[in-house]
């Protein structure tokens, strides 16, 4: 990071006098050859004053202002799986523009001190493997033991003070104002909100420190370690200990977090073994239930054409117009390509899936 830090500050007065022509020859030839992570990193990392974020944002001042004292979010219930409701807050359009941007540079600086165990909310970094729940899975393939913990309202316990804490940290080094501008902007009623685009990156690096900790606590064990947002997943060869376990609750109280106990699940080999949602007992494989419902799916597809398939999927009263069929169609397509992701396109099981889609919906278009 020291770096990047410093390549921001010489690069300063270039994007205060060009803020808008960011590669032109004023930068110098070496720029150029600078990977887009980078330069976005040092971009990020160069806003130092009110002015630099201003430029950065092509915004005017009186709009800055606006964002940060009176923003726009439109709440939304949506309902969980196991009972209760989802809080989700949607930002007004010309926030949502600028936590997008903000989260696009953010993705590049986190992309320089990500933990390899962090595999959710991640974007590709350079040559880097691609993280996903299916990478996620995969690292605990055929292991004997596998140990679940979800962390309780991952995002409310998140508050503005952290967040501004963090920009003021050794990463990021910002002054007390910036910080304050930046926690406003990305923050709602005290705490990151659901449904901002910055969210899920900042939830990452309010992360490390608990991360880098549970790595220790994990090598020094024998035990492998990996987190997709709220869900930390560990396996290993033998039973884990009580002690141990402990010692993994204590480590999130630490560093600001909870278990969610009523989440929490130990399997063992000689039982079903999933890992966000991706079976990996012996290899990684989708869930029978899915197989199920996709061959379904596909069945009143092909024997009772498209508006009764889709009648039937989504329990609805009357006949379907286009748009809902097309959905259904678009619903089964995902579902599809999400078997891909996990036993890949070579599979027989899902080139057999495949190749009847095609020719359905060949016959249907």
């Amino acid at each position: 990071m020291e770096e990047l830090q410093q390549l921001a500050v010489y690069y300063r007065p270039y994007f205060r006098q060009d803020a808008f022509h960011r590669l032109s020859s004023g930068l110098g030839t070496k720029w150029n050859f600078f990977s887009k992570e980078k330069k976005r990193a040092i971009r990020f990392f160069s806003l130092d004053a009110g002015e630099d974020l201003l430029l950065f944002l092509a915004l005017r001042y009186d709009t800055i202002n606006r964002l940060v004292n009176s923003p726009t979010y439109q709440t939304i219930q949506l309902p969980k799986k196991r009972g209760g409701y989802r809080t989700i807050y949607i930002p007004e359009q010309l926030l949502s523009r600028v936590q997008r941007k903000l989260n696009t540079h953010l993705q590049a600086v986190y992309g320089f001190v990500r933990p390899p165990v962090v595999h959710g909310f991640v974007r590709k970094h350079g040559r880097e493997q691609a993280c996903s729940i299916v990478s996620n899975a995969a690292a605990h393939i055929n292991k004997p033991f596998i140990l679940q913990i979800d962390i309780k309202d991952f995002f409310d316990v998140i508050s503005a003070r952290k967040i501004r804490d963090l920009f003021q940290s050794e990463l990021f080094q910002l002054n007390r104002e910036m910080a304050t501008i930046l926690t406003l902007l990305v923050t709602h009623e005290g705490k990151l909100p659901q449904g901002a685009a910055t969210s899920p990156v900042l939830s990452n690096f309010c992360c490390l420190e608990l991360d880098h900790a549970l790595i220790q606590l994990t090598e020094a064990a024998g035990i492998t370690y990996t987190r997709y947002a709220d869900d930390l997943t560990f396996s290993a060869e033998k039973p884990f200990t009580e002690v141990w376990m402990t010692q993994v609750e204590g480590c999130l109280q630490q560093h600001g977090f909870l278990c969610n106990s009523k989440k929490t699940r130990l399997t063992s080999r000689h039982r079903k073994q999933t890992v966000t949602g991706i079976v990996v007992n012996k290899h990684l494989n989708v869930d029978k239930r899915l197989y199920k419902q996709v061959r379904a799916m596909l069945h009143d597809l092909k024997y009772n054409g498209i508006e009764a398939a889709t009648k039937k999927h989504f329990k609805l009263s009357e006949t379907p117009e286009n748009m809902v069929c097309a959905q259904f169609v678009a619903k089964l397509s995902g579902l599809l390509g999400y078997i891909k992701q996990v036993i890949g396109a070579e599979n027989e099981r899902f080139m057999k899936l495949e190749r009847t889609f095609q020719e359905l919906t060949a016959i249907e278009t």
